[in-house]
């Protein structure tokens, strides 16, 4: 069986458009977002011209406001939703700030996901559904520390992506068998390498100088791997509605991973568990729950 209804945020370009021309392809209906109203609406026509189910609904998940405003746009709607992808994220040459005070890169990569998971769980869980995160390799490059949390810390524009999405990782492993108890999986989908609007921007200002040397190399492998490749991780895992193993972590070529967590960031996992629904209630100067 396929899913009914799948929402993917940032799909109007990149990687998410792939993902969502990849469902839609497949007959499944598909929700699209994204900040650019024409560039949505021109998506959504051209989508239908091809006899696909694609609906576009604007959406500015770059701070809280926008996020829970979309989420209550949606809940107003009241869809069967079976499957959020959280595919925005972004990735930044210099350290900014959103306009709720928190570091831009944590802020998009991780915690407005994770507010916008809140606030749609409801739906999800009438439909025993699924949330795929969107995550990058380079995650496995990176530690984290206490203070990663709030991203206090800066030394790249990668280096702290890296970080964010690793922060992501714990989180959501400290929520998986929790959600799932609920009636909701969390997911992960490891697009690897891709030739993207975001990417073909990347100079050397985003990486560390250590790592400079690399970037011809990896561009080069970028432009080679057809987007298609990269949507599928995402795309099979909102596919396979059987596969309901929690914490489970999709990359190229088909492969379908355990979560691997090293002993620290288990317990860094652990650190942050408790806190979870609290903090991002707080998060989204919402109390005591978004889901409400």
């Amino acid at each position: 069986m396929k899913p009914g209804l799948v929402l993917v945020t940032g799909a109007t370009s990149g990687i998410g458009r792939a993902i969502a021309e990849t469902l839609a392809s497949r007959r499944v209906r598909v929700i699209v977002t994204g900040r650019n109203r024409c560039r949505g609406e021109a998506f959504e026509a051209t989508g239908r011209d091809r006899g696909w189910d694609i609906h576009f609904i604007q959406g500015d998940f770059s701070d809280q406001a926008g996020t829970l405003d979309f989420a209550r746009r949606l809940r107003a709607i009241d869809p069967d939703l079976d499957v959020l992808i959280n595919n925005v994220g972004g990735v930044w040459p210099d350290r900014g700030f959103t306009p709720d005070g928190l570091e831009r890169t944590l802020a998009v990569n991780h915690v407005h996901p994770f507010v916008l998971s809140e606030a749609l769980f409801p739906l999800l869980a009438r439909r025993r559904g699924k949330i795929i995160h969107l995550n990058t390799g380079y995650h496995l490059m990176v530690r984290v520390k206490k203070a990663d949390w709030n991203q206090q810390r800066w030394d790249s524009g990668m280096n702290v992506y890296g970080r964010s999405k690793l922060v992501s990782v714990l989180a959501g492993w400290s929520l998986c068998e929790r959600w799932a108890d609920e009636g909701v999986v969390v997911q992960f989908a490891d697009p690897g390498m891709a030739w993207t609007p975001l990417t073909s921007t990347m100079g050397r200002e985003f990486f560390p100088p250590y790592g400079r040397f690399l970037i011809p190399a990896i561009q080069a492998i970028q432009k080679r791997m057809p987007l298609e490749w990269s949507a599928w991780p995402a795309a099979s895992l909102a596919l396979d509605e059987r596969d309901r193993r929690p914490g489970l972590y999709a990359i190229p070529g088909g492969l379908r991973l355990p979560m691997h967590l090293s002993p620290g960031e288990r317990y860094l996992g652990r650190f942050f568990s408790p806190e979870t629904r609290r903090t991002l209630s707080e998060w989204s100067n919402h109390e005591p729950s978004i889901r409400n």
